[in-house]
């Protein structure tokens, strides 16, 4: 119930700042963003995304969304970095975090077909595969690897080896599409490649789940 409050709170707080922001409009448009570029590009700014990816992930929040704050400002060894950087830390706290989880949340994770694939298959090479899969929730791996109690060594390997493959794809499909810039340049081999095998991440994420999820 604490953690169940504590995203409750997160999610009203970044809300009432994003009403207040668009309210006053202290700087322009063109001024935030090239502020921001400038900031995410400096290592503080690289610090505070993963911190906040970190925070996120360890709270059940969406940090998948940090990839659009990464990918289109850094080259691609950069991002992955930053992006796998910020989801093994979020790993952790989430694998921490599942031991102060109240019954009622433990009940509902256990409860989910996600969660049973896990429990069933937690060994080193099916986590690494669950983790590289796109659609497969990040809560249920975090979460889930605290509640069943899958040894700490294989369960960090697992998620930088399965994170960093998925970071890499995602970052460089994205920063693939930020530099086409044009309708010719998205049918570049070098736009198509990345896209093609985020694709065929997907397709496969959702094979498995469909397949996993139905046993049992």
């Amino acid at each position: 119930m604490r953690s169940h409050r504590l995203r409750w709170i997160l999610l009203f707080a970044l809300f009432a700042m994003g009403v207040f922001l668009a309210w006053w409009r202290p700087l322009a448009a063109g001024t935030i963003a090239a502020y921001a570029d400038d900031a995410i590009n400096r290592p503080l700014g690289i610090a505070a995304a993963i911190a906040l990816q970190i925070l996120l992930f360890a709270l059940a929040l969406p940090g998948s969304l940090m990839l659009w704050a990464v990918a289109p400002f850094h080259n691609w060894p950069a991002a992955t970095t930053i992006l796998t950087a910020g989801s093994v830390g979020g790993a952790l706290g989430g694998y921490g975090v599942a031991g102060w989880l109240g019954a009622e949340w433990r009940h509902r994770l256990q409860g989910s077909p996600p969660f049973r694939i896990l429990a069933r298959n937690g060994g080193f090479l099916a986590q690494c595969a669950l983790r590289a899969l796109p659609g497969f929730p990040h809560s249920v791996m975090n979460y889930g690897g605290g509640l069943l109690g899958l040894p700490l060594p294989t369960y960090i390997a697992a998620a930088v080896i399965g994170l960093g493959l998925k970071s890499a794809v995602f970052a460089h499909a994205v920063g693939a599409m930020v530099t086409a810039a044009t309708a010719y340049g998205l049918f570049r081999p070098a736009t198509v490649g990345p896209l093609a095998a985020l694709a065929l991440l997907l397709g496969l994420g959702a094979a498995v789940r469909a397949r996993w999820g139905g046993q049992g």
